[in-house]
Formats: structure tokens, C-alpha cells, sequence
């Protein structure tokens, strides 16, 4: 089964249509686009654990060690980790092999969640008047999001401004990791500038009737497949 993998362009307009994975950036090498670990990553404070059980200033600074140390690090959790080592609780469902992840399918429903739950809740919002547009009334969501007043939206931000939308992992997924990581996955898609976090334009774009987030695929063989789809070759579950 393949998933979490972007497609890497070899468009001849340089990086433009190239959509590296996370802790990467595109380089022009020898005329070529080329993914690679990302040179450095915003100074914006939003610790997490990782799952090799050290603690990372922000997520970007996690995928960027991950990328420079070819390492398999996923996020454990948000806030630094604790002293004592912590081991995941394993449920009957969980399957060790399947990575911890939010699949484009589920990014995709969790937006659509959040947009519904949000346009139920308007109303009873304290910034909510009687006419507001469509962009004021995101210009109010987005303004009491931003817990810090400066002017962005990052992770635990928008995460904590989400955490009352109705939505459910599949059984075998750990709930609160994967709305984590679906929020993580949001903003990685709409986040235009690459700084790991949404300003007010980025948000607007990103809940905007049509909004289609980007769909990751991979190559095998020939063939495209999409994030999260079950891939047979030659007899073998992918």
C-alpha cells in the first residue's frame, strides 16, 4: 500500500509544479527540480513529540530531522514529550505495519466537517452580525482562532479552533493524533508560502466554496495511484 508520497514533477517550469513532502523543498540541480531536506524552517514555536521520543520546536523541524536523517519520525504527539519514555496503547484493530497518517480522503472530509460545523455555529458566535459577507464572517472565525493576535493561524492554533467539529477516525486510528494530523495535513495544502502556517488569504482560499485541496499521488510501474489506495503487483498487497 502506498501513501503519504508526492508527485515530483519534471515540468520544464522549474519548481512550480513540483509538491515536495513535508521537511522538503524544491532545488533547481543541473537544471532539474529536486526535492531535498529543507535548508532551515520558521521560527514559530509549536513543540511536539516525535515518535522517536524527542522533543521538536514546531512540526516542520520534525519532517526536516526525519528528511536529513532518512528516519521514519511521525508525530506522537502535541507539546514537548514527556520525561518518562511513553509507549502508544495498542488496540485489538491496530495494525502495526500502517503508518500513523491522515489519508487525503480524510483531510479531504475533515475540511468539509469543519466547514459545516463552523456555518451551523455562526450564529451564535459573539463577533456574528446580521449581514456580515461571506469574508467577514471568515475574517471573524480567523480572528478569534488567533489566540496569539499575530495575524497567523499555525497548528495548535487552528487545531484547537477545529476540536468541536463532529469528526471520527477510522477504528483502527488513534482520534486525537489524526485530527491532529489531518489539521497539520490542511495547512500543509493550503499553506501557498510554505512557512508551516495560514494567513488570512490562505485561510479564506482554503474554506472558499470549491476549494479542491491537492490530491497526493505516487508512480509504480507506470500507473498513478492516489494517497491511501490499495496497490496489487505481481500477487503482493502494497
Amino acid at each position: 500500500m502506498l501513501r503519504g508520497i508526492r508527485i515530483l514533477s519534471t515540468a520544464d517550469d522549474g519548481c512550480a509544479l513540483v509538491d515536495c513532502r513535508a521537511g522538503r523543498e524544491c532545488v533547481i540541480t543541473n537544471g532539474a527540480p529536486n526535492c531535498q531536506c529543507q535548508a532551515s524552517c520558521p521560527d514559530h514555536f509549536a513543540p511536539v513529540c516525535g515518535t522517536d521520543d524527542n522533543s521538536y520546536d514546531n512540526h516542520c523541524l520534525l519532517h526536516r530531522h526525519a528528511c536529513l536523517t532518512e528516519s521514519p519520525i511521525g508525530i506522537f504527539h502535541k507539546g514537548f514529550c514527556k520525561k518518562a519514555k511513553q509507549v502508544k496503547p495498542k488496540k485489538k484493530e491496530v495494525n502495526d505495519d500502517e503508518p500513523d497518517v491522515c489519508y487525503s480522503a480524510q483531510r479531504d472530509a475533515f475540511l468539509v466537517v469543519v466547514n459545516r460545523h463552523w456555518q451551523e455555529t455562526l450564529d451564535s458566535q459573539p463577533w456574528h452580525v446580521a449581514g456580515m459577507t461571506f469574508r467577514e464572517s471568515l475574517w471573524g472565525r480567523f480572528y478569534s482562532c488567533d489566540r496569539d493576535r499575530d495575524n497567523y493561524l499555525g497548528t495548535d492554533e487552528l487545531l484547537n479552533c477545529t476540536s468541536s467539529a463532529p469528526f471520527r477516525a477510522r477504528p483502527e486510528q488513534d482520534q486525537e493524533l489524526t485530527r491532529a494530523l489531518c489539521v497539520d495535513a490542511l495547512i500543509d495544502a493550503a499553506d501557498v508560502n510554505r512557512d508551516w502556517r495560514l494567513d488570512f488569504e490562505e485561510f479564506t482560499t482554503m474554506l472558499s466554496p470549491g476549494y479542491r485541496p491537492p490530491q497526493k499521488q505516487c508512480s509504480l510501474e507506470g500507473s498513478k495511484y492516489y494517497d491511501g489506495e490499495d496497490v496489487h503487483v505481481d500477487g503482493n498487497h502494497w
